[in-house]
């Protein structure tokens, strides 16, 4: 188990996010570890069942952009 503290939450609708943010989210371009955590927190969030969703994120002002 990979100890891990995902970057930031946001709440922009009735379910908050968790951003994982990296400069490239393409899986083949992470190392390892960093599709782990990637991994990781997916699960996590998942398994928690409060409706919180992990996002993957390469650019944060984008992602603000979309919502």
């Amino acid at each position: 188990m990979l100890n891990h503290n995902p970057l930031c939450t946001v709440r922009y609708s009735a379910t908050p996010s968790v951003l994982e943010t990296k400069g490239n989210i393409t899986m083949d371009a992470l190392r390892p570890t960093e599709r782990e955590k990637i991994e990781c927190g997916k699960a996590h969030f998942a398994a928690l069942g409060d409706g919180a969703t992990f996002l993957p994120v390469d650019d944060f002002g984008e992602f603000m952009q979309g919502i």
